[in-house]
């Protein structure tokens, strides 16, 4: 392998990596949207059971190159992000009520 091509490959790395973060932050936008409905209709921010159906989804995708393992662990941590996300949001929802004596 040439030095030229490694730096393509890192390059090509370094896009995807960008592409990640971008999906992600695309994720934890919708997170909120949905931290916000919840707060509206007053569900519970931790729904395990819609936890445990994401990671059967991610338990059956096909894989060739991810330790499985290691992806499950990928998307608890992603889960938890959300969870954390959500009560950000759900804090903030709660004082822009108060705030504006809004129900």
């Amino acid at each position: 392998m040439s030095d030229r091509l490694l730096e393509r490959l890192r390059y090509r790395l370094r896009s995807i990596d960008r592409e990640i973060v971008h999906d992600l932050e695309r994720r934890m936008r919708i997170v909120k949207v949905i931290a916000r409905y919840k707060t509206h209709q007053s569900l519970p921010i931790y729904q395990p059971e819609r936890e445990r159906r994401v990671l059967e989804v991610i338990k059956r995708l096909p894989l060739e190159n991810i330790p499985r393992g290691d992806l499950l662990d990928l998307f608890q941590r992603i889960m938890r992000m959300a969870r954390e996300v959500e009560m950000q949001t759900v804090r903030r929802e709660i004082i822009r009520r108060q705030l504006t004596g809004t129900a």
